[in-house]
């Protein structure tokens, strides 16, 4: 179904007092469940998407790490920090299997041991009267000759089935439920939930993965999904939270689909949740040439798909695209001219002129988004930190085109981003200067082979070579030259980059410390 027309700022708002006293969920077990490293992606843990869908009563802390089982989990003291940090009221997610089972690795626990273990958490959490929910560990991708799953964690699954029986504990049979995904979509269509890259695809595999434990950010969503489900299903106290309202904004997760029509956000401390920024797409196809309904001509300030005016905004999981071809000129996805925007696992996409930060006094922070264009595609005057985000060009051109005011330090920083481009590209540069002090930084940045040797571009002006403040620190790949980056732009010193922070950049407001619903 396609909507024809969403105001956000019309959408009815609901009233929130914060509570003096919040749930949280903790999430104990490996790497299927953990928060992942920059240089892991695209794996994801289903614990990283989970924690986006609880209203601001609730905070998941994920404690689950790569390689872990309940015995090294134990022996590390990594169950100690959880039991010191519980309160009464918190539930406790617990979900090993896989590093357990394996008795080749030192992570392995015996059947006894692993039964003794969790039985061990199951009664701490409810000594300190918290809510111990046990999962069974979720399937690896498996197929027989004939397309059929094969269960891999048979006697472990069995095992904390088992505990939950014996000790009348919730119990989410993920390894059954995943199962189920699988085999419904087949050998080849389940590679999808899963990290399988071909070379050459992500600079961070190279020589490409196939990988059939470890999940896609699609295979990470439906895993969280079936656990949310079941969440419900058991009618646990923590299911009044999921998908709940927040302080004074509207909350997702919106369904999937496409909205097809301009959308302003122009209420404060709106938030925006998709289903899946796969599949929750908010796009126009408005550019230079066509008309608006009142007759003006479109041009860049008002070419926009969706615009936030307002401040304290959010948005997670949502496609902002613009759809007005290759060739149509400058077409903005997203215009933001609020101050405190923050966009987190989403993706903008279009052309030339993509996303517009469009306010001297905005600031944003952007975490772990997908941003692609031709030309000129992220640009404006305001002041954005871009964190874990891919920045991918579909054109020998310009990433950026900043126009920071000169009485500002900061433009736009780029911290742990990957630089990356369609197959044929060489000739792309970091950016050039909107207005004379345009300022861009790019800080442990990978710099594909698009990158011109000298980095960055002048509009042809060679004032802006003496006002311009373009600089980099520690970037690496094969777009990465120090020593032949034009010599108008800087190198920092190691010193100089630490004091880049993002509260250096953004000032008083900390997004780090922002709850989606805050």
């Amino acid at each position: 179904m396609v909507i024809r027309r969403i105001i956000v700022a019309c959408l009815l708002l609901v009233s929130f007092v914060p509570p003096e006293e919040h749930i949280t969920v903790w999430l104990v077990g490996d790497s299927t469940m953990a928060d992942k490293e920059v240089k892991a992606y695209p794996e994801t843990g289903w614990g990283m998407p989970f924690s986006y869908f609880f209203d601001s009563a609730v905070r998941v802390d994920n404690r689950a790490k790569n390689g872990r089982s309940t015995k090294s989990f134990i022996s590390e003291g990594r169950w100690d920090a959880v039991e010191k940090g519980m309160r009464a009221g918190d539930y406790v997610l617990i979900q090993f299997g896989h590093n357990d089972e394996v008795p080749t690795k030192k992570t392995y626990a015996t059947p006894a041991e692993f039964e003794a273990n969790l039985v061990r958490f199951v009664a701490a959490v409810r000594d300190r009267r918290g809510v111990p929910v046990l999962i069974t560990p979720v399937a690896r991708r498996k197929f027989d000759t004939a397309g059929h799953v094969v269960e891999t964690h048979e006697e472990y699954a069995g095992l904390v089935r088992k505990v939950a029986a014996a000790q009348h504990v919730a119990l989410i049979d993920l390894d059954k439920e995943s199962q189920e995904l699988l085999q419904r979509l087949g050998p080849e269509g389940s590679k999808v939930f899963f990290n399988y890259l071909e070379p050459g695809e992500h600079p961070n595999y190279p020589e490409g993965r196939k990988d059939d434990t470890h999940f896609s950010e699609l295979g990470a969503r439906k895993m969280a999904e079936i656990v949310l489900a079941d969440i419900k299903g058991l009618k646990l106290g923590l299911a009044g939270h999921i998908s709940g309202a927040g302080a004074g904004g509207v909350v997702g997760p919106a369904a999937a689909g496409a909205a097809s029509k301009r959308i302003v956000s122009g209420k404060n401390f709106v938030r925006l949740v998709g289903e899946s920024r796969f599949n929750t797409i908010l796009t126009y196809d408005d550019h230079p040439g066509k008309k608006a309904p009142n007759g003006d001509s479109i041009n860049t300030r008002n070419s926009y798909s969706f615009r936030v005016s307002a401040d304290d905004f959010t948005a997670s999981n949502i496609t902002f695209r613009n759809d007005a071809g290759f060739s149509a000129g400058q077409a903005v996805a997203v215009e933001a001219r609020g101050d405190r925007l923050l966009f987190e696992s989403c993706r903008i996409l279009g052309n030339q002129d993509i996303l517009f930060l469009n306010s001297e006094r905005s600031r944003q922070y952007y975490e772990n988004c997908y941003i692609e264009g031709t030309t000129d595609f992220i640009f404006g005057a305001g002041t954005a930190w871009f964190s874990r985000c891919q920045i991918h060009s579909k054109k020998n051109s310009h990433v950026t085109a900043a126009s920071t005011p000169a009485e500002h330090r900061y433009g736009f920083v780029f911290y742990d981003c990957s630089l990356t481009a369609d197959t044929g590209l060489n000739r792309v540069s970091l950016g050039r200067p909107w207005r004379p002090y345009a300022s861009v930084i790019y800080l442990h940045c990978y710099i594909g082979a698009h990158i011109i040797p000298g980095g960055w571009a002048n509009w042809n002006n060679t004032d802006s070579d003496k006002t311009a403040r373009y600089a980099e620190f520690e970037d690496y790949g094969p777009g990465a030259n120090p020593a032949g980056r034009v010599n108008w732009a800087r190198q920092l010193s190691g010193p100089e980059a630490a004091g880049i922070t993002v509260g250096d950049v953004l000032g008083d407001w900390d997004p780090l410390k922002v709850e989606m619903g805050q």
